[in-house]
């Protein structure tokens, strides 16, 4: 039996927290990510304050860019660079 986790509920402050992040993530060349549960990624940085897998960061964080250029995307897997999220959700999609 797989256990399903609970939808988040898109509160204002989490729907500006997802704003905030593809607005970014437009700025900035990156693709927020498709495949990653990303209202609960925002959900738990509205409600602690800091990224959702590193408390001692800030999300989007300042190590950003260098773990995209090394794996094509962050640590949590929020931001991608455009070209390894393609490549993942076709590698998904088989």
């Amino acid at each position: 039996m797989s256990r399903k986790s609970k939808p988040t509920i898109i509160t204002p402050e989490i729907q500006a927290k997802l704003n905030e992040w593809q607005k970014y993530a437009d700025e900035h060349g990156i693709a927020l990510s498709t495949i990653t549960n990303i209202p609960f990624c925002a959900k738990t940085t509205v409600e602690t304050g800091h990224c959702n897998c590193h408390s001692n960061r800030k999300c989007p964080c300042d190590q950003l860019f260098d773990e995209i250029k090394g794996t094509g995307h962050c640590f949590c897997k929020v931001f991608w660079s455009n070209q390894a999220l393609a490549d993942e959700v076709a590698k998904i999609s088989k």
